[in-house]
């Protein structure tokens, strides 16, 4: 503070009024209140740090800590989880008061504690971002938390793109038996399923606050076959029966990447397996692939190499096998769906929909099959969930 008389007082002062006016403001006016009468904007400050300051406040320092010690990502997005660590760690920074005599020691000692921030950050990260991370530190010398932030960002972005892009989300097994499924009577096809979704990984069967894509799978965690939880519950499920010497519906399925079948009868131009392959089925045991074969189901739908799986309970009409051999696309509808050549844009057949699945249209086949009849069932069955080997 300078004296009254030297020239520069008269500026001093006004500066001096004008710093105190920022730190009272700055305060909760119950703190505020104390610093009115202080007489100089450096004896608010020195007062207010011995007060209020958290320099040497170990408790607060450890708990800032323990938070950082058990935080991760869950379901925050990457910039989200990125901003959260950078809060915490600038509240670190605030209880560093190490003053250094060279500043060769202060920014090595930056680099090892950037370093250490680095490997927090891929820590916390989501299983599903592991590539990302593994190709990061596999970069000499290791990048700035700040590259490798960005390179996470930008994958974050590209998964998101690729699933967003999909209309429906990729089977996970080569080819699938529906299992029966209720419906409601109002929403989308999602919400409709009597089966929980998962926002997160786009896949029914879980919600997102279990995902294991999301929070990685639990330590006691033991395969187990899938679609076993279905049959412990009761639900209107769909059975199929067929006339005296007919024969089941065929379900269109755009899970399965071949034709099944589990009546032999039906096929024509019959051949034998080796033996060698099999399907999975849901109890966990294997079925045996005895066959191939064709059928005609119209003029106009010859299917060809359909698999002949003597324990499979209902015949699958597989979508994929469908528009490769016979170069059409299939078009769904709320209540339908039909089969368009791609060259002449014909029909060439078409499925309704029955309690939840779409079934080949009963007045297309040919005379030799039966009609077949859906009804409701009041209790779930599981159908076979097949993987071909």
């Amino acid at each position: 503070m300078p004296e009254t008389t030297e020239p520069g007082f008269r500026k001093w002062k006004i500066e001096n009024s004008m710093i105190m006016s920022w730190l009272i403001n700055s305060m909760n006016n119950d703190i505020g209140e104390n610093f009115l009468l202080f007489g100089t904007a450096k004896d608010i400050w020195d007062a207010a740090k011995e007060t209020y300051s958290s320099s040497e406040n170990t408790s607060e320092l450890f708990q800032v800590e323990s938070a950082l010690h058990d935080f991760r990502q869950g379901e925050q997005s990457v910039t989200q989880y990125y901003n959260t660590l950078t809060r915490y760690w600038q509240q670190l920074d605030l209880f560093e008061t190490h003053s250094w005599k060279c500043s060769d020691d202060a920014a090595t000692y930056r680099q090892i504690v950037e370093q250490k921030r680095l490997f927090k950050f891929f820590l916390g990260l989501n299983r599903e971002l592991d590539d990302v991370r593994g190709r990061i530190m596999g970069i000499k010398p290791l990048p700035s938390l700040r590259e490798a932030f960005s390179e996470v960002r930008r994958e974050e972005s590209r998964k998101k793109v690729m699933m967003g892009s999909k209309e429906q989300p990729a089977p996970t097994l080569d080819a699938s038996a529906l299992a029966a499924r209720s419906f409601n009577s109002s929403g989308g096809d999602r919400q409709k399923r009597d089966r929980p979704w998962c926002d997160y990984c786009k896949k029914p069967g879980h919600y997102k606050e279990t995902c294991w894509k999301l929070h990685g799978k639990p330590a006691d965690w033991k395969p187990k076959p899938r679609l076993t939880e279905m049959a412990e519950h009761t639900t209107t499920g769909v059975a199929f029966t067929a006339n005296r010497g007919g024969m089941r519906p065929w379900i269109v399925d755009t899970g399965a990447s071949d034709h099944m079948t589990g009546d032999a009868a039906i096929l024509q131009n019959y051949k034998p397996s080796n033996g060698h392959s099999s399907v999975h089925i849901a109890d966990g045991s294997k079925s045996k692939i005895a066959g191939t074969g064709s059928i005609k189901l119209t003029k106009d739908l010859y299917l060809d190499s359909v698999l002949h799986v003597p324990n499979l309970d209902c015949n699958l009409l597989s979508i994929s096998k469908l528009a490769r051999d016979l170069q059409c696309v299939t078009k769904f509808y709320p209540n339908s769906c039909v089969f368009q050549d791609l060259k002449s844009g014909k029909m060439i057949g078409s499925a309704e929909l029955c309690s939840g699945l779409y079934l080949l249209s009963c007045g297309q086949f040919s005379n030799q099959v039966s009609q077949a009849s859906c009804v409701q069932s009041q209790s779930m069955r599981v159908f076979q969930f097949c993987v071909k080997f």
